[in-house]
C-alpha cells in the first residue's frame, strides 16, 4: 500500500516554475501592420496613405476591370457541363484567359510585391494535383494562380460577388456551400475527380478555410 504525502511549499512553486509557459500570441493573426512601433512608421503611414494609396487604388481597379472583361470573353458561350465544373475549359479558351495570370503579378507589384524570393521550382500537375497553401490575405491567392494558375476551392458566395464571380468561374473554382453539409462530400469528390482525370488545372485548396481563421 503506497502512501500519499502531501507536496510541500518548496515543491509546488519548483513545479509551477517548471510548468511550460502558454503563449498568448495568435499565430494567426497579423496586427502589427495596425500597431506603428516609431514616429518614423508614423510618418509613412500618413505621407504614402496621402500619395502612393490613392495611385494604387487606381491601378487596381483598372486591372480589376481588365480582368472582368478578359474573364467575361473567356467564358461566353461556356456549356453547362464547363460552366458547372464537370468538364474542363478547353485548351483555346485556357490560353485566352493565360492574361489573368500575368494581372494577378502586376497587381502584387503595383502593392509592392516587387520581387517574391522561391526556393526551388514549382511542381507540376502529374507531381501535384492538389496544392495546398496558407492563407492569411489576399497575397496567397493572387501568388499562388500565378505561379500554378490552379483552381481554388472557395466559397460559394464568391459566384454573387461583383467582378470576383465571373473571374471564379472563369478559373474552375470548386465551390463549397457551407450551409448545405452535404456539400463538403461534393466538394472532396470534386477534388478527388480533378485530381485523377487528365486534362484539369491543379486545386488550390487551403486548409485553413478563410483569412479569419
Amino acid at each position: 500500500m503506497h502512501k500519499v504525502y502531501p507536496a510541500s511549499s518548496a515543491e509546488i512553486l519548483h513545479l509551477e516554475e517548471a510548468r511550460p509557459q502558454v503563449s498568448s500570441v495568435n499565430p494567426f493573426v497579423n496586427d502589427s501592420l495596425l500597431k506603428p512601433t516609431s514616429a518614423y512608421e508614423v510618418f509613412k503611414y500618413v505621407v504614402l496613405g496621402a500619395t502612393l494609396m490613392p495611385a494604387r487604388l487606381t491601378l487596381t481597379i483598372w486591372m480589376l476591370v481588365w480582368v472582368y472583361v478578359i474573364a467575361r470573353l473567356g467564358t461566353l458561350f461556356l456549356s453547362r457541363e464547363v460552366r458547372m465544373g464537370q468538364r474542363p475549359l478547353s485548351t483555346a479558351r485556357r490560353r485566352f484567359l493565360y492574361p489573368v495570370r500575368l494581372i494577378a503579378r502586376l497587381m502584387l507589384f503595383v502593392w509592392g510585391y516587387h520581387w517574391v524570393s522561391t526556393t526551388g521550382k514549382p511542381a507540376g500537375r502529374d507531381e501535384a494535383p492538389v496544392i495546398t497553401a496558407n492563407h492569411v490575405t489576399f497575397v496567397d491567392i493572387l501568388w499562388m494562380f500565378y505561379a500554378f494558375g490552379a483552381s481554388p476551392v472557395g466559397k460559394a458566395e464568391l459566384l454573387t460577388t461583383p467582378v470576383i464571380g465571373p473571374v471564379a468561374t472563369a478559373v474552375q473554382t470548386i465551390f463549397v456551400d457551407r450551409s448545405r453539409g452535404k456539400s463538403r462530400s461534393e466538394t472532396l469528390e470534386a477534388i478527388k475527380s480533378r485530381a485523377l482525370q487528365p486534362g484539369w488545372p491543379q486545386v488550390l485548396l487551403f486548409p485553413e478555410g478563410t483569412t479569419t481563421n
